[in-house]
């Protein structure tokens, strides 16, 4: 133990320093006294746990014998079964008519089997869906070409022109989508 770094409440929770406190012997004297000597800058510290605890009554503790042990222990176990034979049966005929209707009309089980059904018919009805496909409006596609030796100038539905070399052709909407402009081009073409 380490008494040095102790303070007032290390020193008045410890069971060593209170029994020489409370009952001084030989060999506690002995540590203590020396220990003094050995730490002066404690004394003050040491006299002030020392009256504390010679202020407070310390009850002692009451010893139990391996007796009264036995007679707690058989006392607790007869307390114990007359309360399980005080303890009433319980009665249908003298139960409470609510009491008496829950008992009898199952709820929890006609609940379970509900929702059972309805996790079935709900899995059903996932599997039997199938939507049907949306046909989108096909939009009229235009083709330019041109043959060998020729090159053209195409204006295109949003402005753009393009200078569409020979050997090549250009596929392209009637009219472009508000975000998407996609042309379809074969061979070479100047936008």
């Amino acid at each position: 133990m380490n008494y040095k770094d102790y303070d007032i409440a290390n020193f008045i929770t410890d069971e060593f320093f209170i029994q020489w406190i409370k009952n001084p012997n030989e060999n506690n004297s002995h540590f203590w006294e020396k220990w003094m000597v050995q730490h002066p800058e404690k004394r003050a510290m040491v006299n002030e746990a020392a009256n504390l605890i010679r202020s407070v009554k310390y009850a002692h503790s009451s010893e139990f014998t391996d007796k009264i042990y036995v007679e707690i222990f058989e006392r607790i176990l007869k307390a114990e079964s007359e309360v399980n034979q005080a303890k009433p049966t319980r009665d249908l005929k003298t139960a409470s008519p609510k009491r008496k209707f829950l008992d009898i009309f199952p709820f929890r089980g006609i609940a379970a089997s509900l929702l059972i059904l309805f996790c079935l018919w709900a899995q059903y009805e996932a599997f039997q869906y199938h939507p049907q496909p949306v046909e989108k409006p096909k939009i009229p596609l235009i083709t330019r070409s041109n043959p060998a030796g020729q090159k053209s100038i195409i204006d295109l539905p949003d402005g753009t022109k393009i200078h569409l070399n020979s050997e090549s052709e250009i596929e392209f909407p009637k009219e472009f989508s508000a975000d998407i402009r996609l042309v379809s081009l074969k061979g070479e073409a100047f936008f």
